[in-house]
């Protein structure tokens, strides 16, 4: 290699580290910040064959432009009315910050039910509110005789007013041992995990400590405030609009005749308040045309019609977006949150005696291809599933009644799986079957008499 040609290598690979070092930097504050996706005016072309993340497809993204801007332009809100403690990127990625992951790492957690997708696990909080996480077990490795497991924060995203519910499981640590009869054990001290809630846990963090969890509650509080509904402003024009281009397509007469049998089953339960009532027609509607993507993706001028809509939903979400932050509540709570990282974290704590190591983040949930369900959520490139007509005629009926508390499909943020509110421990979804791989049962206690005297070392916490 030449001395130019090394020259230029250099320049790339600083140009690249400080790149990394900037986006961390952003996303640091950026979690805090239910806007952190791009407010530029956006153009159907500026969409153009993006890849947006979107992991109840078969592909795990989306390139049509009209699902993009959609997305981006719903997620907008999603994340202020569902209190997330994440953001989307641009890229429709979902992401928390390392030091609210380390600090729901260090919050003392109740043991739940296991069942085939792993442990249940909860952590009080304050306000009357609480975490609900995911522990997966990890299997032995015949090589190295060691094993990971990974806690995943489970956060519920609600479309049509509960109607449809979404969770977005995020990594929030991984613990890694060796594999023996002590392991689940040692996995429980490390990331906090007792036996009832008033078991002690003198290592864990305490809720009034959990300084940047609590900011960005307040944060989005202010935020919310600041928005004065003008987000729910948007949605009558928009699904007036969508309405519209539906009454000019032939197929359209399908959807609307199927979107008005569910809301008129909807109606008393879930689409009540006048206040968000459009965004929850708006998200039904949605969750109905999901199912005939490909067959409207053949009708141009439909096509069309909905990128340009879309766009425009999108630049006025972005619009509101922008005002916000000339708001004085936003003004005062961005200070706030800049104020936090002067503060000093608490420093991070393994628990109990124990060990092992802890890192923060871990790998994300996997998920099989969708299976085919009656209304899927699709995305380009997947086909709708079959219908069979005269069963359908039969179904109708009974379905109508049960469908004001089963929930169906919908726009599923990075990472989701749809949860049926009937079913609190089924976390497959109604419109996708997406399960977890187990590959084994976590390991029995050990008994009484097989105990021995634990000299371990306390498990460091580290930062990935």
């Amino acid at each position: 290699m030449s001395e130019q040609e090394m020259t230029e290598l250099k320049e790339i690979l600083k140009k690249k580290a400080t790149e990394k070092k900037e986006k961390e930097k952003s996303q640091q504050i950026a979690t805090l910040d239910e806007t952190s996706q791009g407010e530029g005016e956006t153009t159907v072309q500026d969409l153009k064959d993006q890849k947006y993340e979107r992991e109840d497809s078969e592909t795990g993204h989306t390139t049509s432009t009209y699902e993009t801007a959609l997305l981006k332009a719903m997620r907008k809100y999603d994340v202020i009315a569902n209190e997330l403690l994440g953001s989307f990127d641009e890229n429709g990625e979902y992401y928390i910050s390392t030091e609210i992951l380390t600090e729901l790492a260090n919050l003392k957690k109740i043991v739940g039910v296991t069942n085939e997708f792993g442990t249940k696990v909860r952590a009080p909080y304050k306000d009357g509110r609480s975490f609900n996480f995911l522990l997966k077990i990890g299997s032995e490795d015949p090589k190295t005789h060691t094993a990971e497991s990974v806690l995943y924060l489970l956060e519920t995203v609600n479309k049509v007013n509960g109607y449809i519910q979404n969770t977005i499981s995020t990594p929030v640590a991984t613990y890694s041992y060796k594999y023996d009869e002590y392991y689940k054990n040692y996995c429980y001290r490390a990331l906090h995990i007792v036996s009832n809630e008033g078991a002690e846990d003198d290592g864990a963090l305490k809720p009034e400590d959990a300084h940047y969890v609590d900011a960005r509650y307040k944060y989005l509080a202010a935020v919310k405030k600041a928005s004065k509904d003008q987000y729910l402003l948007l949605e009558e024009s928009f699904f007036n609009a969508r309405i519209q281009i539906l009454n000019e397509i032939p197929k359209g007469a399908l959807v609307l005749s199927e979107f008005n049998k569910k809301r008129s089953a909807l109606d008393k339960y879930f689409i009540n308040n006048p206040r968000n009532k459009y965004r929850a027609l708006n998200e039904l509607l949605t969750s109905i045309l999901e199912a005939y993507f490909d067959d409207f993706e053949k009708e141009q001028a439909y096509k069309i019609s909905m990128q340009i809509l879309a766009v425009k939903y999108l630049n006025k979400a972005s619009n509101i977006s922008k005002e916000i932050k000339e708001t004085e509540d936003y003004k005062r709570a961005k200070e706030a949150v800049q104020a936090i990282a002067t503060v000093k974290a608490p420093a991070p704590s393994g628990g109990g005696a124990g060990a092992g190591t802890v890192k923060i983040g871990g790998k994300k949930l996997t998920a099989k291809k969708p299976a085919k369900a009656k209304s899927g959520s699709k995305s380009k490139g997947s086909k709708p599933a079959k219908k069979d007509k005269k069963k359908d005629k039969k179904k109708d009926k009974k379905d109508d009644k049960k469908n004001a508390k089963k929930p169906v499909g919908g726009s599923a943020p990075k990472n989701e799986v749809n949860k049926n509110k009937e079913n609190g421990e089924n976390l497959s979804a109604t419109l996708h079957t997406i399960k977890v791989k187990v590959n084994n049962q976590p390991p029995k206690e050990p008994e009484q008499k097989q105990k021995k005297a634990d000299t371990r070392p306390a498990v460091p916490l580290v930062k990935s």
